[in-house]
């Protein structure tokens, strides 16, 4: 379907994919609507497989803008995402920042 979280949120919907990036093993998909960036552990090899974890919200239901605040974990607005070495870069637009997520 091409409808933004079709389904409702989860682990394998997106409002708005705007950039990935791999580190190491790990893949990432920086989902701008959603306020969140999806991680999986190995990169997917079908449609649909559910993220592993997410970064900038505390589950992969919820959509909030800055959840728990403006603070290093939380994420207005992601979008370009790369990598340098074992760490993430994330431009936050909405906060006007970029990001470093150490991944190990």
């Amino acid at each position: 379907t091409t409808l933004a979280n079709a389904g409702g949120i989860s682990a394998s919907t997106f409002f708005g994919p705007a950039a990935s990036a791999m580190v190491g093993s790990k893949f990432f998909v920086s989902d701008y609507a959603n306020k969140r960036i999806l991680v999986w552990n190995s990169l997917p090899t079908s449609n649909g497989t559910p993220a592993n974890y997410v970064i900038g919200q505390t589950n992969f239901t919820e959509d909030i803008a800055n959840n728990g605040g403006v603070n290093a974990n939380s994420i207005g607005s992601p979008f370009f995402l790369t990598s340098i070495d074992k760490y993430l870069f994330v431009t936050d637009e909405r906060n006007n920042r970029i990001m470093r997520f150490p991944i190990e």
